[in-house]
């Protein structure tokens, strides 16, 4: 469920969110605070995709049920993943497809929330 301003509750049904960040040289270089487990305690989804997670269950204030992740990693260890690919179920029936990745060349983001009678669309800045 989403509350609004006006007091109108909605019935959340699908939820995508994409974030995206240009970390190529930090997996070439490997001397950055984000490349160092005991700083960081992990790659990608740990310093970047985690915010995203929360910003979408924070908003809709749904319980998640069930948790699928397929998860890409830079190193032999898998300690530093790279990119992601997240399915969340929640407790309402609604479906939520979250994706991370740190290896393209630009900075992108975006939270898209569906009801039954319309969407929002939230798009970061780069």
């Amino acid at each position: 469920m989403l509350s609004s301003l006006s007091g109108i509750v909605y019935s959340i049904v699908f939820i995508t969110g994409k974030i995206a960040q240009k970390w190529r040289l930090y997996h070439r270089n490997m001397d950055d605070w984000r490349m160092d487990s005991d700083l960081s305690g992990g790659g990608h989804l740990l310093n970047v995709g985690s915010h995203l997670i929360d910003a979408i269950l924070w908003m809709t204030e749904l319980t998640p049920t069930h948790v699928n992740a397929d998860i890409v990693f830079h190193d032999k260890e898998q300690i530093f993943d790279k990119q992601s690919s997240i399915t969340i179920e929640f407790d309402n029936g609604a479906i939520a497809n979250i994706s991370d990745t740190g290896i393209i060349p630009r900075t992108r983001e975006h939270i898209h929330i569906w009801d039954d009678n319309g969407a929002v669309y939230l798009k970061g800045r780069e």
